[in-house]
């Protein structure tokens, strides 16, 4: 059966690479460059392209049938155009505006002296766990092992571990593109700093 992939690894002197599939958790095909249809040109790094696997006696898929899907100055286009989409959703923009305010938030608690002392002990082991969380889910997805369930990842930002999970999400470019994934966390975050505005405001103010 056809499918579409992203040439992610060429060796032009060997006349061969690799296709990451456009499906989810699919593992790399091997294209050799006889397979190609040149059209006279060569493969290009980064380009789209649709094949057909095929199992080879040693278990693994080699692409066979291969034809450049999309132009390079198409997919530029189309890339540019899916940018302004992404920065102009409300995913993108309002995090760290809720960010900025959670931080103002709490450090006119500490002022205050409205925050226990394992209140920062415990914010700094939750963003870290989740930091660390973040990043061995991104070293699985490249290496097709077993994943992290986004379940704990939500939790683990439930619980407090957001800011770091926002800066995880700049920094390795995880989680920072599936829509469904960043309204829950846009959702958790207005919980989360909802709950600790309500719970500082039980706090009596000081003598």
């Amino acid at each position: 059966m056809e499918q579409l992939g992203k040439l992610v690894e060429w060796h032009d002197d060997r006349g061969y690479g690799f296709i990451q599939p456009l499906e989810m958790d699919s593992r790399r095909v091997f294209l050799h460059i006889n397979d190609y249809r040149r059209m006279g040109r060569r493969p290009e790094l980064g380009e789209i392209l649709r094949f057909t696997p095929e199992r080879q006696p040693d278990g693994r898929f080699r692409a066979t049938r291969v034809a450049r899907a999309i132009s390079l100055g198409h997919r530029q286009m189309r890339n540019d155009a899916e940018q302004l989409r992404h920065r102009a959703s409300i995913t993108t923009w309002l995090p760290p505006i809720l960010l900025a305010g959670f931080l103002l938030l709490l450090g006119w608690a500490s002022l205050r002296q409205h925050l226990p002392d394992f209140y920062w002990t415990c914010m700094a082991a939750l963003n870290a766990l989740t930091l660390l969380a973040y990043r061995r889910d991104k070293r699985a997805a490249e290496a097709h092992r077993w994943r992290t369930p986004e379940s704990t990842l939500h939790l683990l930002e439930l619980l407090g571990g957001w800011p770091a999970a926002w800066l995880a999400q700049l920094w390795l470019r995880h989680k920072s593109r599936k829509p469904s994934y960043r309204v829950i966390f846009l959702i958790i975050i207005l919980i989360h700093t909802t709950l600790t505005a309500w719970w500082l405001a039980g706090f009596p103010l000081p003598a």
